[in-house]
């Protein structure tokens, strides 16, 4: 047995790839057990999606090489029949999996099948007795007379049977050998018919990898037909059957994409199954549905924006009414709600159009002209500034022929309610922004709408003064803090720290101030300190900066 398994490991038993990703490649047997599959951490790994991640499994023992299958979707096919228990592999064998082929080869197959020579055993020679030999010579010369009688006729039925026999064997040949070729010709039209099935069933899997289930469809029911029996056909039909209706759904979905009909490509989609095959084509429409949602909701914004800038709804003495891209708005938001009905942006943007293309029909409510026209701006503000950002965007439009400053707070305003419905959702710059409107349209002061925007945006700036205090920058702690009074100058929290940072100031200046002879360094950067960490206004900020002058710094 040790002269045995050496010559194998010695020999050239290896697994030949003939199909599939690795073919060309050899992969000698040099291990007692070998794994294949999908899986990177098998003794051979084979990226093809038609082979299972634990495979097939071969195992060296006293009888040579074995195969089992290891529960594989696909199965292992030897030599095109289903193995279900391990089997030992012969040298040619063929190894089958998914798309992926094996051929075993085994260059030391080769064993001496010759039967030993059996030695008979040595007969005993009797012992001659006197006289025997007389005996025998009559004897035989007795048998001689009569054989010589029987030589005749028995030579004529040796010479019968023989004849009966060359003939016997001559039509034992010729019958063996139409037998050996009725055979082999049945054999090699058996074969041709399975390669032609094969080729049939392999046509229908390459369409399958290009999508076209409808064609491979076809090409799996001629092999059925052929060969009900064949292996994995009736799963590639079945897997047919679910794949054709998924693929319509797909293309359902993605023509409405194309028509800008989010709706019903949602619905389309949502009709394929979760076990589909076509899982990539599923997730690049989703992705496309989410982008054209993004870039419908964009549009609506930008054409509300661009609405609140025009004078539509109020127009001059002699114009007319124009609430069309309003209206836009409308059929954008109500498109974009029938897809996605839970999208609060898109319902906000679709209740306040409706209202505009409402107020645009109806009658324009009379604006009493103050006799100066530098008021009527003043008025828009007073209006603003008392929470009616409406009735101030109506009153801007009003007088927006006759006044550049109306047509200005006409934007603003708009500007402004566009981001005042994201509030919830704004950050810093967000609300800056939000605020810094509300001063320029108010002329300054803050309005009704502008204390709720700047509550929140103090209590975020407070936070980062806090936190900058935490780590020791005075000055951003401060810069932070000021944009916490700006917004509410009534904040307790931002307050309490700007006095804690000026009591910090007095502090540093006067160490600044005792040590500037003898550490004049140290004094300049204690002073800068002082500076950025107070307002211009105060008084320890002017000190430090008088200081500094007066040191040529």
């Amino acid at each position: 047995m040790q002269a045995v398994g050496s010559r194998l490991a010695a020999g050239g038993i290896k697994l030949v790839c003939t199909a599939g990703p690795k073919a060309g490649q050899e992969f000698p047997l040099i291990q007692q057990e070998v794994v294949i599959g999908r899986a990177t951490d098998n003794t051979i790994s084979v990226p093809d999606t038609s082979v299972s991640r634990k495979h097939l499994k071969l195992r060296k023992a006293n009888s040579g090489w074995m195969a089992m299958d290891l529960g594989s979707g696909n199965g292992t096919m030897l030599n095109g029949e289903l193995i279900a228990d391990e089997t030992v592999l012969g040298n040619g064998d063929v190894l089958a999996l998914g798309d992926t082929e094996f051929t075993f080869v085994d260059e030391d197959n080769a064993t001496d099948r010759r039967e030993a020579p059996v030695r008979r055993p040595r007969q005993e020679v009797p012992l001659r007795r006197p006289g025997a030999e007389r005996e025998r010579v009559r004897s035989r010369a007795a048998a001689g007379t009569r054989n010589k009688k029987k030589k005749s006729g028995g030579m004529l039925l040796v010479v019968f049977v023989l004849t009966l026999i060359c003939i016997s064997l001559a039509g034992l040949k010729l019958y063996t050998q139409r037998k050996v070729a009725a055979e082999d010709k049945q054999r090699k039209e058996i074969e041709t018919v399975r390669q032609a099935i094969a080729g049939v069933f392999q046509d229908g899997k390459n369409l399958v990898r290009q999508g076209k289930w409808g064609d491979a469809k076809a090409k799996f029911e001629e092999v059925a037909t052929a060969d009900p029996e064949y292996p994995m056909v009736q799963d590639y039909l079945a897997r047919a059957n679910r794949e054709i209706p998924n693929q319509v759904q797909l293309t359902a979905a993605e023509t409405a994409l194309k028509e800008n009909r989010l709706r019903d490509a949602i619905a389309a989609l949502a009709k394929v199954s979760a076990d589909t095959t076509q899982f990539d084509k599923a997730k690049q429409l989703k992705d496309e549905i989410e982008k054209q949602h993004k870039t419908r909701m964009e549009l609506a914004e930008e054409t509300m924006k661009q609405a609140a800038r025009m004078a539509i709804c109020n127009p001059p003495p002699g114009g007319r009414s124009d609430a069309s891209k309003y209206r836009e708005v409308v059929a954008i938001t109500e498109d974009i709600l029938q897809a996605f009905p839970d999208d609060r942006d898109a319902k906000t943007l679709n209740e306040d159009s409706k209202q505009k293309v409402e107020s645009c029909d109806k009658p324009v409510a009379v604006v009493r002209e103050p006799k100066n026209r530098v008021k009527e701006s003043d008025e828009v503000a007073r209006l603003f500034a008392d929470g009616e950002a409406e009735n101030a965007r109506q009153a801007a439009q009003a007088c927006a022929s006759r006044s550049a400053e109306c047509r200005q707070k006409a934007t603003q305003i708009g500007e402004f309610q566009v981001l005042f419905r994201k509030l919830d959702d704004l950050d810093a710059k967000g609300l800056s922004q939000l605020l810094s409107l509300d001063r320029r349209i108010t002329g300054g002061s803050i309005s009704k709408m502008g204390r709720v925007a700047g509550t929140k945006a103090a209590n975020i700036f407070y936070k980062s003064a806090t936190a900058a205090k935490t780590t020791g920058s005075w000055a951003r702690a401060s810069e932070y803090a000021e944009k916490a009074l700006a917004a509410e100058p009534n904040h307790v929290g931002a307050r309490a720290l700007m006095e804690e940072m000026k009591a910090k100031a007095k502090d540093l200046y006067l160490q600044a101030y005792s040590n500037r002879e003898t550490d004049p360094d140290d004094a300049v950067a204690k002073f800068k300190d002082v500076i950025a960490m107070t307002p211009s206004s105060d008084e320890w900020h002017k000190k430090a900066k008088s200081r500094l002058e007066e040191m040529g710094k």
